[in-house]
C-alpha cells in the first residue's frame, strides 16, 4: 500500500471509529464492516482493544455430514434430520439428494444412512 493510500485509509478508519463511538457501536465490528485494511486496524488496536476476525459459521454440509456419520445404519427422512440438526428442510433435502454416497433411498422420503468410505475399506 502506498503512503498516500495508507494515510487515506488511516483517516477513513479514524472517521469510522469516531462515528462508532458517537453512536455507541462496537469499534472493531464497525471497522470490519467497512473493510478497513487489516494493517491499519492493527495500528489502531492499541487504543481500541484486540482486533479479531469474525468467526466463520460452520457450513451446513459439514454439520450434516457429521450428523450422518453419527447415525450410520439408521433409516431416516429429511424432516427427522431437520429436527436433529436445526438446518432448514430445503438445505437438508438438497444435501440428501446430492449425497447419494451417504443416503440410499428405500422408499419415497425414507433413506438409509450409510458411509461409503467405510464400505470401501471393508471390501
Amino acid at each position: 500500500m502506498k503512503n498516500y493510500d495508507r494515510e487515506r485509509e488511516r483517516l477513513r478508519a479514524q472517521f469510522i471509529i469516531e462515528n462508532a463511538e458517537r453512536d455507541g457501536l462496537n469499534v472493531q465490528e464497525s471497522l470490519r464492516r467497512h473493510f478497513v485494511a487489516s494493517s491499519i486496524v492493527e495500528e489502531l488496536t492499541g487504543e481500541y482493544g484486540e482486533y479479531s476476525p469474525k468467526p466463520k459459521k460452520p457450513k451446513a454440509d459439514e454439520a450434516l455430514e457429521q450428523w450422518a456419520r453419527d447415525h450410520v445404519g439408521q433409516t431416516t427422512c429429511p424432516a427427522d434430520i431437520t429436527q436433529d440438526t436445526g438446518w432448514s428442510i430445503t438445505t437438508t433435502t438438497k444435501f440428501v439428494s446430492a449425497r447419494r454416497d451417504w443416503f440410499t433411498k428405500i422408499k419415497n422420503g425414507v433413506y438409509l444412512i450409510r458411509n461409503a468410505d467405510l464400505e470401501r475399506m471393508e471390501d
